[in-house]
């Protein structure tokens, strides 16, 4: 899209999206979580979907000091019939300069940011 950040309207489709295959081994409920960072205000957010294979819509607000955190997102259901098959999750451009390191899927909701610096750069 062009310029520096795309604000959607009721019912818009995103025209800037990354599409991550993911495949479970169990059943249940995850949450997401992302390690991103943003340079200023101007630069703190992307967007997330509801469910996998929808559109992203969610605002997701990171940090804005330049610095990477670890930000909870939303959950999502896997059911029995995802765990054969490959589940699209997909993400979008909120501000061109936000930057997204590493994404963790767990069953935990409560993981802390030590628990997900291990399971994210073993």
């Amino acid at each position: 899209p062009e310029g520096s950040r795309v604000d959607l309207d009721d019912g818009d489709i995103q025209d800037a999206v990354l599409i991550y295959n993911l495949k479970f081994e169990e059943s249940g409920t995850y949450r997401v979580y992302y390690r991103a960072r943003g340079a200023d205000g101007s630069s703190n957010s992307f967007y997330t979907p509801t469910d996998f294979g929808a559109d992203p819509s969610i605002t997701e607000t990171i940090s804005s000091d330049g610095n990477y955190r670890w930000d909870r997102g939303g959950t999502f259901e896997v059911s029995g019939a995802d765990i054969e098959s490959t589940v699209e999750f997909l993400l979008s451009k909120r501000e061109a300069d936000a930057e997204i390191d590493s994404i963790v899927f767990h069953r935990s909701s409560s993981l802390t940011d030590s628990q997900l610096d291990q399971l994210a750069f073993v």
